[in-house]
């Protein structure tokens, strides 16, 4: 008497289930990972920026340009003179609006440093002062640098005062 044989049936393995499998624990690892990294930031609220409104009144622009030289208007300053300075044209004309201009190649800490000196002055009629920050280049009557200033600006390798500060002189 013959007896049958069962066939032995060898083992598969699916690799399709194996590599859903990974997946899962790839990305369950990563997320977990990502947890447990600590951030080391700041929490900070931003000022929303508001559409700077055509003011009548006085402009005084503050430049800090590539070369480190502060300006205020077209005339050279220190940063020791910077608060007299701005001081005496606030005494004089208090509505004065206070646009800082600080050249993009500047450290942020340059921009800080102006901020915290106007900052800490006053008008005659102990209001804080009115101040805006440029977000291009502006010339030293606060109005936008064109075109032209900003190739001449780049040529000098400094902010668009600067440029149009020596261009006057040049042409006189």
């Amino acid at each position: 008497m013959k007896l049958e044989r069962r066939e032995i049936k060898r083992a598969r393995i699916e690799i399709i289930p194996m590599i859903d499998t990974i997946f899962f624990l790839l990305v369950f690892f990563m997320i977990a990972s990502l947890s447990m990294v600590r951030m080391k930031g700041l929490d900070i609220t931003l000022p929303r920026q508001t559409p700077l409104k055509n003011s009548v009144g006085p402009k005084l622009v503050i430049t800090k340009s590539t070369a480190g030289q502060l300006f205020v208007g077209a005339t050279q300053v220190t940063a020791a003179q910077l608060s007299a300075h701005v001081q005496d044209i606030l005494n004089r004309q208090p509505d004065t609006l206070v646009i800082v201009n600080v050249a993009p190649s500047q450290p942020m800490q340059a921009l800080v440093n102006v901020m915290d000196t106007v900052n800490a002055l006053r008008t005659p009629s102990g209001q804080s002062v009115s101040v805006s920050i440029a977000d291009q280049p502006v010339d030293f009557q606060g109005n936008a640098a064109s075109p032209q200033e900003s190739i001449k600006t780049s040529n000098l390798n400094s902010t668009a005062v600067p440029s149009i500060a020596l261009s006057r002189k040049l042409k006189k």
